[in-house]
């Protein structure tokens, strides 16, 4: 603890009484090295072993722009450490290879990493791979274990390798090959040795060709070689085969392409097939439904085939029957046929004719049956909007996809979605997602929002596609969106250091002004983002109708301490009922606060208010019940018989309008910790109250916090957002809309999950379940509202460990 190690709970502590001495014994053993401590001083200094530092390999190809070596600290130090490095020459030349550097690094107390970057110089020579070493020299406040690091230099000029596909008539015998072209990109100055085989794919190794294997050998200045594979012909109609042939391996050159594809087109009678068919039935009026008949291969002679519809699920009032036969002319491969289809406006569900092949001349029939489905457009139609969002450098972003049904429907509809990866990686450059997606009748619209993984690398613009499949009561006219990923790592900018201003309580960017919302960022009026590191203090809500410890201290001393110990806001709990009806303080020392006697509470807020902002501190309001009172409203909600619905909505348009124009009071928490409700019912409440503030006042922010049960499960009270993304709360003021939940361990309640086997690393887990994911997807910040413990238990402990971690972004 500081600078002291703590010794607790061992068997051999001794017991006392009150003012009495304690008499106990420590004994220590150590392994390696280091000698046993001679001795233990109670409450006297720290004696720490200095920590090694180690430097890590680098590998980096040649057109990379830098080697990073990794320096590290076994340990971190209450000191500053430094050490010496140095390049020196391997394989690689300074000057010709990379450039040669020296210097020293210093790790700051606390810091156990840094690195050294390594400029890279690109050629186009042909040459193998190259190192060159780091050197650590010099070290002070720490340790060298291991101070020498290679650095490899990947070449990157070898030439690339690819074959292109072939294809070939089958022939009546073994007397047709296939010609596969394996090329170099560029000559080589050296000897490149490409291996090959064939692999099966439709046409079979013994049946339709013969297999082989071997190896193209390029001489210096050689760019192409040709391999040619023996066709075995038959006169056996079928349609065309292929085979494949791959290079395995390159000596000298990468493969860029190493799989072509070679067709065998077959010579003899044409195979006769027919493809299903689908259209759209319109509401009147003919239109058709097209069947596309088509043959293996060209053949040399004419080739018919008689057809006919007949009746499968649509009648004689859906479309009009046909039969007839088909002429294919020498060198045809394809015909149509046109069946006239009977518009309505019926919601009659899809209808279906069937068209039979017979009796063909000079050709085989391989598939004579297909299925015309008359869709019903009497159902709507969904569809999904391809959408563009910006990567960012880290998880903070997201995508929304719009999801729309063309009309309104009677019924429920639902759609079942995925996300697949285009050149964007699934994990790597976002999270992918699948589900089902619900319409509620008179519902015509629906967003699903997919997480980002930003990142600092400079790179293409990545794709992913968002698809729809198995719609019910409904159509899908646009199964796939295309979500674009916009890399934002180019250009870098930089900016020159500014004059010094106040630091800010949380030790990052000091709020300016106005606070909105950019995904899952707080930012202000630089367009910064910002964290609120926000201390509630409670009281104002009771029947004290102030805060509490003003019986035995100043109340601006103890907002200088808040201020003093990192916060940068404060959270303030309140009642409706000193808003709206007022009330006396109560619980004060009035010769330490002489400035508060004879105010009401809401005169005591606005005290609060006008010194936060000139000590640089921001205020939450926080309707933490309605009648004065200790906790949430008993019965859960936000209103009770006294202050209805109503006048918590006058409240808030009355907070707002009085703290309009000021940027201290950063907006407000709807409504401590409603439970007994479901999550709908709360925020659409959430909207009316925030909508009506955000009309007199729209600079607030509004805090949203979740429900006691949500999405099939329970949680804290004010805890559970599980269906905030499906069912989003909806201001009229952009950028407005924080969520705000409560989490707290075991001590308060034993919530399942501290049971678990896993436990405590469940918890990341089931933070993200019921409230991060929002912040994690983007969708909108989270402020954890409360959270606390004493910890004096050892889950307690646990926990704490694991919010902060995860707070923290860890």
């Amino acid at each position: 603890s500081g600078t002291h190690d703590v010794l607790r709970n061992a068997p051999w502590n001794a017991t006392g009484y009150a003012g009495g001495p304690v008499t106990f014994g420590l004994q220590a053993t150590t392994t390696g090295s280091v000698a046993n401590p001679a001795s233990f001083t109670l409450g006297g200094p720290l004696v720490t072993t200095p920590p090694n530092v180690s430097v890590s390999d680098a590998t980096v190809s040649e057109d990379g722009l830098f080697a990073v070596f990794e320096v590290r600290l076994s340990a971190a130090t209450l000191s500053p450490v430094s050490v010496d490095f140095a390049t020196a020459n391997g394989t690689a030349r300074a000057g010709q290879d990379y450039t040669g550097a020296s210097g020293r690094l210093s790790f700051a107390a606390g810091e156990t990493v840094k690195q050294v970057r390594i400029a890279i110089t690109d050629d186009l020579r042909q040459e193998t791979d190259e190192t060159f070493a780091l050197q650590l020299t010099g070290a002070s406040g720490a340790t060298i274990a291991d101070g020498d690091a290679s650095a490899t230099i990947r070449d990157n000029d070898l030439p690339s390798v690819s074959v292109a596909d072939a294809t070939a008539l089958e022939g009546d015998a073994s007397t047709n090959g296939l010609r596969f072209t394996i090329r170099l990109s560029e000559a080589s100055g050296e000897a490149v040795l490409v291996t090959w085989a064939t692999a099966d794919g439709t046409a079979l190794a013994g049946e339709d060709y013969n297999a082989r294997s071997g190896r193209a050998f390029f001489q210096a200045g050689e760019t192409e070689k040709t391999v040619i594979i023996a066709v075995r012909g038959d006169t056996a109609a079928e349609r065309d085969e292929t085979l494949a042939l791959r290079i395995t391996s390159a000596a000298g050159a990468t493969i860029a392409d190493g799989d072509a594809t070679g067709t065998i087109r077959d010579d003899d009678a044409p195979l006769i097939s027919v493809a299903d068919a689908r259209m759209v039935e319109g509401d009147s009026g003919r239109s058709t439904l097209v069947y596309t008949v088509s043959l293996s291969h060209a053949a040399s002679r004419a080739v018919k085939v008689d057809f006919a519809t007949s009746s499968s699920t649509a009648t004689a009032f859906d479309y009009v029957s046909r039969a007839g036969t088909l002429h294919f002319a020498p060198g045809q491969t394809e015909k149509t046929i046109a069946v006239t289809v009977f518009g309505d406006t019926a919601n009659e569900g899809d209808e279906a004719v069937l068209l039979s092949l017979s009796n063909a001349s000079r050709g085989e029939i391989l598939d004579g049956e297909a299925l015309g489905i008359i869709a019903d457009d009497d159902r709507p139609l969904i569809s999904v909007e391809d959408v563009t969002a910006r990567e960012g450098d880290s998880a903070r972003n997201g995508m929304t996809f719009k999801v729309t049904l063309s009309e309104a429907a009677e019924r429920a509809v639902s759609v079942e979605y995925s996300t697949v990866g285009g050149t964007a990686t699934a994990g790597d450059d976002f999270i992918a997602r699948s589900g089902t997606i619900y319409f509620a009748p008179g519902q015509t619209e629906k967003t699903l929002t997919l997480a980002i993984r930003g990142d600092l690398a400079a790179e293409a613009d990545e794709t992913v596609f968002f698809r729809l499949a198995n719609a019910t009561r409904a159509d899908i006219a646009d199964a796939e969106a295309v979500g674009t990923i916009r890399n934002d790592d180019l250009p870098r900018i930089s900016i020159a250091d500014a004059a010094p201003v106040r630091e800010g309580n949380a030790g990052e960017h000091a709020m300016v002004g106005v606070l909105s919302t950019r995904g899952g960022d707080i930012i202000d009026e630089t367009g910064q983002a910002v964290r609120i590191a926000a201390v509630n203090w409670f009281g104002m809500e009771t029947d004290t109708f102030a805060p509490h410890g003003l019986h035995t201290r100043n109340w601006q001393d103890m907002m200088d301490q808040i201020a003093e110990t990192g916060f940068n806001a404060i959270r303030l709990p309140f009642s409706a009922q000193s808003v709206l009806d007022g009330g006396i303080p109560q619980g004060i020392d009035w010769y330490k606060n002489p400035d508060l006697v004879g105010l009401t509470p809401l005169q005591i807020m606005d005290k609060i208010v006008g010194y936060a902002g000139e000590i640089g501190l921001r205020i939450i309001l926080d309707q933490h019940r309605s009648s004065a009172g200790s906790g949430p409203n008993g019965n859960g909600l936000w209103y009770d018989a006294t202050y209805t619905e109503d006048r918590w909505v006058e409240m808030w348009e009355r907070l707002a309008e009085r703290y309009a124009g000021n940027p201290t009071v950063v907006g407000a928490d709807l409504n401590n910790e409603p439970h007994g409700t479901d999550w709908n019912t709360w925020a659409t409440a959430a909207e009316r109250a925030g909508n009506a503030a955000l009309a007199v006042n729209p600079d607030w922010l509004i805090f949203v916090e979740g429900v006691e049960r949500a999405g099939g499960q329970n949680y804290w009270w004010g805890g559970n957002l599980m269906e905030a993304d499906t069912r989003p709360v909806q201001l009229n003021v952009a950028g407005k809309l924080v969520y705000s939940p409560h989490d707290y361990p075991a001590s308060i309640f034993p919530q399942p999950y501290f049971s678990s086997p896993d436990f405590p690393d469940n918890l990341p887990g089931v933070f993200d379940r019921f409230w991060g994911y929002l912040w994690e997807e983007g969708t909108a910040p989270i402020l954890l509202g409360e959270f606390g413990s004493r910890l004096a238990t050892a889950l307690d402990r646990a926990w704490a460990e694991k919010i902060v971690a995860y707070l923290s972004g860890d």
